[in-house]
């Protein structure tokens, strides 16, 4: 099983329950960067604080290695009007150091890191990013089905089915609150992300698949809810 190393601390790990739901926090998750073979994927996620502020982080999720993922922003403010910078700048610089060093290792030609951003309390360029956006393939409404990669991926209710013609990948259920599915293939088709959205701005990462060429039938999970990866 694999799992995900968290460099800075975290107000929860991201893509396994509602934590920032819980806490009274809005998070979107959005996948921002393919590696360059299209076998490792890089998310930014977001957190709204239900007083102001919120905070940053970024994920690396790949097919070939352990995750990664490291909090360099948070100023979420605890009660009073104000948004203080939680994160130090010395401890900022740390983590998007050792971010730089694994988008290095595992491919990213399009993202350039910024640590200069860490020296300021209001941090938002962290990262530069040439090419295109990942695309997404949408289902909106909690029923029906999207076809995507040799996949199917079936929302019915509360319960999350992948399949790979007869064979049954993952299923999740009780999903209480997805009512809308975003489905991201990489250029090379050898990697899906599945992305549970929900009202009030909340989205959830459901699951990421890798394969081990375009077209091949031999789809696996790397991450789902319970495996950290």
């Amino acid at each position: 099983m694999r799992r995900i190393v968290v460099f800075l601390t975290a107000l929860g790990l991201i893509g396994i329950a509602w934590p920032a739901m819980a806490m009274g926090f809005r998070q979107e998750v959005q996948p921002v960067a393919w590696s360059d073979d299209g076998q490792s994927v890089l998310l930014e996620v977001t957190g709204h604080g239900p007083e102001g502020g919120g905070y940053k982080k970024f994920r690396v999720v790949s097919g070939k290695e352990e995750g990664f993922m490291v909090e360099p922003d948070n100023d979420a403010s605890p009660g009073d009007g104000s948004t203080p910078q939680w994160i130090p700048a010395k401890q900022c610089r740390k983590g998007m150091k050792k971010l730089a060093a694994v988008l290095k290792r595992l491919g990213f030609g399009a993202v350039e890191v910024n640590l200069k951003e860490c020296d300021k309390d209001d941090r938002h360029g962290f990262l530069k990013i040439t090419g295109k956006d990942p695309r997404a393939v949408r289902l909106e409404g909690d029923e029906g089905s999207l076809e995507v990669g040799g996949l199917t991926i079936s929302l019915n209710g509360n319960s999350l089915l992948i399949k790979d013609g007869d064979r049954q990948v993952q299923e999740q259920r009780e999903l209480f609150g997805v009512n809308s599915l975003a489905v991201y293939l990489s250029p090379s088709k050898r990697m899906l992300l599945v992305v549970g959205r929900g009202d009030h701005v909340t989205s959830l990462l459901l699951a990421v698949l890798v394969r081990s060429k375009e077209g091949s039938k031999d789809w696996k999970v790397v991450v789902a809810p319970g495996n950290k990866g």
